[in-house]
């Protein structure tokens, strides 16, 4: 690999090169209210409240703990 190569490569690794993830929804048929919890906090999410969001996805993990949509959005939240 060339100089240049090299170059564009660690660029790419330091910056990222991948769209950055965005929170997920699960199907509500599983657990209602933890779907619901988890679509509000998702809704916070996206308007930049980390905060609230994080609450939302907490207490949709209090009603399921292994809601993986919520657990993942949470390390979202606690990320930004």
């Amino acid at each position: 690999m060339d100089r240049v190569s090299m170059m564009v490569v660690c660029v790419l690794m330091v910056n990222g090169c991948f769209p950055q993830s965005v929170p997920l929804a699960m199907l509500p048929m599983e657990e209602p209210e933890a779907a619901a919890l988890n679509l509000k906090g998702i809704d916070q999410y996206h308007v930049g409240e980390w905060k609230s969001a994080l609450d939302f996805f907490e207490s949709a993990l209090r009603i399921n703990p292994s809601l993986v949509e919520a657990h993942f959005n949470a390390a979202l939240a606690l990320h930004q």
